[in-house]
């Protein structure tokens, strides 16, 4: 009886161990199999982010060779972000996910959110003179643009509200808003609003619905354009220090003020752009140099067009060299953007009196 008594308490005592054994060892499978299992999803999600990262970029390339044209496309089912950081770094990509794709030659302004189903893609070219790039515009339905302006200023806001009317397309989500009712205007249910104010301040309160909304200001002014982005510790809304100088009467430049995410992407891809104006500008004044001398003999009245082409060339290249570093570099020099508007507009002179007198034209 005394053995029997000791045996039962010994096997009391293993049951526990075994379970305990049996718990962990189950345990230890459980959790190898759901590791496995996370990896393979994670190794899944990289591949799709990949690919529709990819097809993204095609997308991109193929509406940049469509110009004057407006693109209503699916976008991912997670959406995408557009980001620039601070020049002179520019590191501008769009993200899938945790997939990012760097722009590079592409110039594009878009929303720093594009959430589905739809997104909105259109394409302008850009000259200076002659064609340099074409620029890229993409927001979604979920942005609310209110383009402001004063009735009385007959100067400047008036004719830009004008020009810009005759241009944008009416699927874009545009309210055109005069600078008194700005106070009164409540926000509308978009995830995001931006208002623009068309040569006038954009030192305006804001209805007080937009108090934890997100939204943001640009200002477009004979100085340039400026940008205002919520303070996201007061929630106020906060004025970039100075104003960007801009070419004059230059809408695709307009625009792409308007569609930029923010002050980093206007700056970084408005220096490619002249850059792109620097790069033509050196190729073209060789050119000039090369059939200079065939056109001076075979048309003498047109010896004007190699010396006065090459010198005009030279200046463009000069002056947009000193605009596209201030763009990367933070500054925002006037005086820089106005002489290279006047080497811009010597070279159309020059080419509209090569074409009326039977000359070839440097364009």
């Amino acid at each position: 009886m005394v053995k029997m008594r000791t045996m039962n308490r010994r096997g009391v005592v293993e049951i526990p161990f075994h379970w305990i054994f049996v718990m962990v060892a189950g345990f230890i499978i459980l959790a190898f199999f759901f590791t496995v299992a996370l990896r393979v999803r994670s190794a899944s999600e990289a591949k799709l982010e990949a690919q529709l990262s990819a097809s993204m970029d095609t997308i991109f390339s193929l509406a940049l060779q469509s110009p004057g044209t407006l693109q209503n496309l699916s976008l991912p089912r997670k959406g995408m972000k557009l980001e620039c950081t601070a020049p002179p770094g520019c590191d501008c990509k769009f993200l899938i996910g945790r997939r990012g794709t760097g722009f590079r030659e592409k110039i594009l302004f878009g929303h720093s959110e594009l959430n589905p189903p739809k997104g909105f893609f259109w394409t302008i070219a850009w000259k200076y003179p002659f064609h340099m790039a074409n620029f890229l515009y993409t927001t979604t339905d979920e942005v609310r643009y209110y383009l402001v302006y004063d009735p009385d200023d007959t100067t400047i806001s008036v004719p830009t509200l004008e020009v810009l009317k005759k241009t944008l397309i009416t699927e874009l989500n545009v309210e055109i808003l005069e600078v008194n009712r700005v106070g009164q205007q409540p926000w509308a249910g978009h995830k995001h609003t931006r208002f623009v104010f068309l040569g006038v301040s954009g030192d305006r309160l804001l209805h007080e619905s937009f108090k934890k909304r997100d939204v943001d200001v640009v200002e477009l002014r004979p100085e340039g354009v400026r940008f205002w982005q919520k303070d996201p510790r007061t929630k106020e809304l906060v004025a970039k220090p100075t104003f960007i100088s801009i070419p004059s009467r230059d809408l695709p430049v307009v625009l792409a003020a308007i569609f930029a995410a923010d002050e980093n992407m206007f700056r970084c891809q408005m220096g490619k752009a002249f850059a792109n104006v620097q790069h033509v500008s050196t190729i073209s004044s060789k050119a000039v140099e090369n059939i200079g001398p065939t056109i001076r003999e075979k048309q003498v009245h047109c010896g004007y067009f190699e010396t006065n082409g090459v010198t005009l060339l030279n200046n463009l290249r000069l002056s947009v060299e000193r605009v596209s570093f201030e763009y990367l570099t933070r500054d925002s020099d006037v005086p820089s953007v106005i002489a290279a508007d006047k080497a811009r507009n010597a070279i159309l002179e020059h080419n509209a009196r090569l074409v009326k007198d039977g000359c070839p034209s440097l364009y």
